[in-house]
């Protein structure tokens, strides 16, 4: 049985009052024999040394309950209040008399005490902290939301703008308005390629502002890559291509096919060989291949040209990352391989670049396979 704190105490003291009170009469029945009184007075001598010692035993339990009682109430006060707080009771105290001796319990009692007082010092600033961060974190997303809206806003007016000037800029071009010499047309070609340029950009904002906002939307379906995805990009880049001669070689046969949205699949594409006729080499060769692995489709779009530096493979993904490229006349938004890594990974694939310094780069992204895929007789690669 597990004895109270009063109880053990009690007997403590009362042990060291018997153990005092039989070395006490022990010493007494010595000295009477040493003494050499006769029979009578030697029984008289006992009687009054145990009447003694019993009135002394009495009185000893009597104060042994009185210290146990006082230092029990002390030390149960002090566990009590370090119980409140343990269970979050900053406020929990322990009451001090100012009668109370100026003991080690005392002195223990206004230890506790400053300690939970610093204890709840700190809670109460920590949580002044955590409101100012709350209502500071609070304003930062409204403000972060009305930048994302305006950014959506002008991005989505300038698209229209910029999509009515490429249309203006194609009949003048084509001689819709009247015939231009070369040195015009080169002037104008100038003027569109940078118009396709700030669409290009203007896209990628929009694709942010939609990303940072948690609406880009991915309607997925069965997909087959070459044919929906592939091929109308490379249908659009075909001029790009073609004005720096870039060689394309399509291993990508109908099996290969993707649980995904075609759209943003096409933006991927778009971005990754955008890159390759951008960065590569002039007249270089760009590999668009896939292979099944892993229970994913691995897709990988590899170019010539000046690669990337090992130790900055790590930053191409970042957003607004842009990195030197000598080969580089327009600088780029920054964004289009972040939003492809975003892409990506809606789709619940990755993606990487490896590359060989001054040889190759490879972009390597994964995709899910659809539960059911038919396997159509593979294809030959083209060349185109």
């Amino acid at each position: 049985m597990d004895l109270s704190l009063r109880t053990k105490l009690q007997v403590s003291f009362l042990g060291v009052a018997l153990i005092s009170g039989a070395l006490t009469v022990g010493v007494g029945c010595y000295l009477i024999r040493r003494l050499g009184l006769d029979p009578d007075e030697r029984s008289v001598a006992l009687f009054v040394l145990i009447g003694s010692a019993c009135a002394a035993l009495v009185a000893a339990f009597f104060v042994a309950d009185y210290l146990a009682v006082r230092l029990a109430r002390r030390i149960n006060s002090l566990t009590g209040a370090a119980v409140e707080l343990e269970h979050g009771n900053l406020e929990a105290r322990v009451p001090e008399s100012p009668h109370a001796q100026q003991d080690e319990v005392k002195r223990l009692q206004v230890i506790f005490n400053a300690m939970a007082e610093a204890l709840q010092q700190r809670d109460e600033e920590l949580r002044a902290n955590r409101d100012q961060l709350s209502e500071a974190t609070e304003q930062l997303q409204q403000w972060n939301e009305s930048y994302l809206n305006t950014l959506e806003f002008i991005t989505h007016e300038l698209k229209n703008q910029i999509a009515a000037a490429k249309l203006n800029l194609a009949a003048v071009h084509d001689g819709y308005v009247g015939a231009l010499n070369q040195e015009q047309k080169e002037a104008l070609e100038d003027v569109m390629a940078t118009v396709n340029h700030t669409e290009d950009m203007l896209v990628n904002y929009l694709n942010l502002s939609r990303i940072e906002k948690g609406e880009l939307q991915v309607r997925t379906r069965p997909v087959a890559i070459e044919p929906e995805v592939v091929k109308p990009v490379l249908r659009d880049l075909h001029g790009t291509l073609a004005e720096r001669q870039m060689r394309i070689e399509v291993d990508l046969p109908p099996s290969l096919i993707t649980q995904g949205d075609p759209t943003l699949l096409q933006t991927v594409y778009e971005n990754l060989i955008g890159n390759a006729a951008k960065y590569g080499r002039a007249g270089g060769l760009i590999k668009l291949w896939g292979k099944p692995a892993n229970g994913m489709l691995e897709m990988h779009v590899w170019n010539e040209g000046q690669g990337v530096a090992e130790d900055q493979i790590g930053e191409l993904f970042g957003k607004f990352s842009r990195l030197q490229s000598p080969t580089e006349e327009v600088r780029g938004s920054g964004l289009g391989l972040f939003i492809d890594r975003e892409i990506v990974r809606k789709h619940g694939g990755e993606i990487w670049a490896q590359s060989q310094y001054g040889e190759w780069i490879d972009f390597v992204f994964t995709l899910p396979r659809p539960d059911e895929i038919l396997q159509p007789a593979p294809a030959q690669p083209v060349i185109t």
